[in-house]
């Protein structure tokens, strides 16, 4: 907002100035209408300069993708869904560069998926990893991919087949207001409970 509100400022002192120019010369005031053109040519070229070097966080954000996108477009496929991550070693890279180099290493396609107005993933698959390099806006932007990475760390220490039974777990909703979950863990559990029993 402060910067919107600098650049109207600096356009009222141009437009300002130019008229200020305009009605010098008609008066034949010729060394006034002479400060005042150039205090107008100033403030344009201050202007320029401003604008230039205070690009917003989203103009930013989208000059930097357009020229990933551009630059590297021979390796880089688009993706419309999230590639499956589960049970790969998860490898977050810093700078688009670091995943290039992996790329050069692996010689497999980058894919990139636009999660909005305001992130674009980039992960390189591999059998067993997955390198994952996420542009975003700014560092307030949350990432619909970083969430699903937080939920496989998350997991990470617990045995994937017992999360794959929590999956699979069905609730049943009675009428009258009573609720039952039928789970595989159940039943495995029972399974064991009663092959110890045999053997006692």
């Amino acid at each position: 907002m402060k910067r919107t509100g600098n650049i109207i400022l600096i356009t009222f002192v141009i437009v300002a100035s130019i008229a200020l120019t305009v009605y010098m010369f008609v008066k034949d005031l010729m060394s006034y209408g002479i400060v005042f053109a150039a205090v107008a040519l100033i403030s344009f070229i201050f202007l320029l300069v401003y604008i230039s070097n205070t690009k917003s966080e989203e103009d930013v954000y989208k000059s930097n993708l357009r020229k990933l996108l551009k630059s590297y477009d021979s390796i880089l496929v688009q993706s419309y869904n999230f590639p499956n991550l589960k049970g790969k070693n998860i490898i977050r890279i810093t700078n688009f560069e670091d995943l290039i180099d992996a790329q050069m290493e692996l010689r497999k396609p980058i894919y990139y998926m636009f999660e909005g107005e305001d992130s674009c993933s980039f992960v390189l698959l591999d059998n067993t990893e997955a390198c994952v390099f996420i542009l975003k806006q700014n560092e307030e932007v949350t990432s619909p991919l970083e969430l699903i990475m937080a939920e496989y760390e998350k997991h990470d220490d617990i045995d994937q087949s017992i999360l794959e039974d929590i999956e699979r777990t069905t609730i049943i909703k009675l009428g009258n207001m009573k609720t039952f979950k039928v789970s595989p863990i159940r039943k495995k559990a029972k399974v064991l409970s009663e092959d110890k029993v045999e053997t006692l």
